[in-house]
């Protein structure tokens, strides 16, 4: 598969608030897909947050009745997932969280190996060592996400849906369901995709060997204030950046500027 869009999700959340401006502008620049962001808000926060012009942004009404925790909304994400599969049908998604950014294309050369009908998981199927997949970077076609995750054609129907069977396929990992229920359901996509996964004869998974060795330990984590190696840098050791946030704190601006020029990203 050769990826098309590279696709974020965001509300009017200021822990994100800025990411979206770069995130475009560094896969403008250094890919060959469409950064592509869903939003979810009004007219007036969309307009307030996106600032230049760069990739393709959709604005999608929020869905107040099944939103717990505004700052960590879990609709914002499934809305993502939803718009993906019934907007974006024979484009290859893959999904980012708008707090990461590429160092190369190492993510692209490994899909190209997985065919166009498949759900791709480059970051394996145990990431977090609790039986629960990452959404972050996996890949599949929009049609490939209606089919094999069955998400429906109406997004209230599709959020609905999620929120009415939550426990269900929360519950499969006993501790994730109780973190889920702490964050107010924040982290239920990955739960419910988890839930439908495995074992399923479209979804394609990177071993959790390659996984750690090719990305896990190859990335500039913000638990170390994104502390990298120059040099290194400039060699493709790393893959990815998870950004300081929030970066409207000067400190964490400096930190991801530096990141930026050291990438060439001008």
């Amino acid at each position: 598969m050769n990826i098309d869009r590279i696709v974020f999700c965001l509300n009017a959340s200021p822990l994100y608030s800025g990411m979206w401006d770069i995130v475009s502008k560094v896969y403008t620049q250094k890919t060959k897909y469409k950064p592509t962001l869903i939003f979810v808000g009004t007219k007036e926060e969309l307009y307030r947050e996106v600032k230049h012009d760069y990739g393709e942004v959709y604005r999608v009404d929020p869905v107040p009745d099944y939103v717990v925790n505004p700052n960590l909304d879990w609709t914002v994400m499934w809305t993502c997932y939803w718009y993906m599969a019934n907007k974006f049908s024979n484009d290859v998604c893959m999904l980012s969280g708008i707090d990461e950014i590429p160092c190369n294309n190492m993510v692209a050369e490994i899909a190209k190996q997985v065919p166009d009908d498949k759900y791709f998981f480059p970051l394996g199927p145990n990431p977090y060592g609790n039986n629960i997949v990452a959404n972050g970077w996996s890949i599949a076609k929009g049609s490939v996400l209606k089919n094999v995750l069955g998400i429906e054609d109406d997004l209230r129907d599709e959020l609905k849906r999620i929120w009415e069977n939550k426990d269900d396929f929360c519950k499969r990992v006993p501790q994730n369901h109780h973190d889920v229920r702490r964050r107010g359901w924040w982290g239920m996509d990955e739960a419910y995709i988890s839930s439908v996964v495995y074992g399923h004869p479209d979804a394609v998974f990177l071993s959790d060997a390659d996984a750690k060795n090719l990305f896990f330990s190859r990335r500039i984590t913000r638990n170390s204030m994104c502390s990298y190696d120059v040099e290194k840098m400039k060699q493709g050791a790393y893959w990815a950046v998870h950004m300081v946030r929030p970066i409207t704190e000067e400190s964490n601006k400096k930190i991801i500027d530096k990141i930026l020029y050291d990438l060439d990203v001008r």
